[in-house]
């Protein structure tokens, strides 16, 4: 009974943030929201983002910060459209994924002989980059033909998130890896102390990300938009967002495993900046709407956090006072 009871929690702390945002702009806005055609379309344009997201879990687990992966998957964009060009489905699936391992190799080399995994040189990395991309593919746009979009559409879309989803949630839940890297992320000096060696942590979490990124960039390919280089500072964007889907995955943590809190995080900012468009709000102050989201989030996290602190303090002061009646 305590184990159903748990999982009927989970579902409903997975489901509750999204539900709610929906709800809101379904009152706002029944015309548009009232439809199940927008739902599957949010659904499916998470997907993206979603396994960005998931490639990145890791990296900020372990306490890294990648703020150039949104470069490295406009690069890898680029030249999978290119060798698509030559070679067919072939040629853009090893230029997406090969691309982008061939950039997080780079990264792990680099990040072994400078020492660090600093936010300053991730920034770097997406200005250099965007730079490498803009030589690569020039200034035009570049679309892939028709018969190498069938990764895009149904069923495959589909089949290749959730194949990505229960990857990740094996390595995060039944994992070695998983577990040293959530050592890494706690403290890291006692990690170290432990024989975990947090450069190899961090080292599998860069790689990881390039297989998801590689991945993300072969399915935004596949849905036809199209690929163009982007300014290093502009696809940071793309890094923030996966990133804020994590952190309202971190919000459900204690309830819903943290493949499933990021799709949750990732859907619920989705339709957020869909319903902020579908209400005609000014452009400059969508970002800041979703900055305030991020920000109550993370308010309402921070003060259940100190109340759980607090009451382990008063068990503590209470079970202190009994030992000392005790004696």
């Amino acid at each position: 009974m305590e184990k159903i009871k748990k999982h009927l929690i989970s579902v409903l702390m997975f489901l509750l943030i999204p539900s709610v945002v929906y709800v809101i702009f379904l009152c706002m806005r029944p015309a548009a929201f009232g439809k199940i055609s927008m739902l599957s379309m949010l659904i499916t344009q998470s997907f993206i983002n979603s396994i960005i997201a998931w490639g990145l879990t890791f990296s900020m687990t372990a306490g890294n910060l990648d703020l150039s992966i949104g470069a490295q998957i406009s690069v890898s964009t680029i030249v999978g459209c290119l060798l698509s060009q030559q070679y067919g489905m072939v040629g853009l699936v090893l230029g997406c994924l090969g691309t982008s391992l061939l950039i997080g190799a780079i990264k792990v080399a680099l990040m072994r002989v400078i020492r660090t995994s600093s936010m300053v040189i991730s920034i770097a990395y997406a200005l250099i980059l965007a730079s490498i991309g803009g030589v690569i593919g020039g200034s035009k746009v570049l679309v892939i033909s028709n018969d190498c979009t069938i990764l895009g559409r149904a069923p495959w879309n589909l089949i290749i998130f959730i194949v990505m989803g229960i990857a990740m949630y094996y390595l995060h839940r039944y994992s070695v890896y998983g577990a040293r890297a959530r050592a890494v992320g706690g403290n890291s000096v006692l990690a170290e102390s432990a024989g975990i060696s947090t450069l190899n942590i961090q080292s599998v979490a860069i790689m990881l990300a390039a297989v998801y990124g590689g991945i993300a960039a072969l399915l935004s390919l596949s849905y036809g938009t199209g690929t163009s280089i982007e300014n290093g500072l502009d696809t940071i964007g793309t890094a923030f967002q996966a990133m804020l889907g994590v952190f309202v995955a971190g919000f459900i943590a204690k309830h819903v495993n943290i493949v499933f809190g990021v799709f949750a995080g990732i859907l619920s900012l989705n339709i957020l900046q869909t319903g902020l468009v579908a209400i005609n709000l000014d452009t400059n102050l969508k970002n800041s709407v979703t900055g305030l989201f991020l920000i109550l989030l993370m308010s309402v996290t921070e003060l259940k956090n100190m109340s759980a602190t607090e009451k382990l303090r008063r068990e503590a002061s209470r079970t202190n006072a009994l030992k000392r009646q005790q004696g």
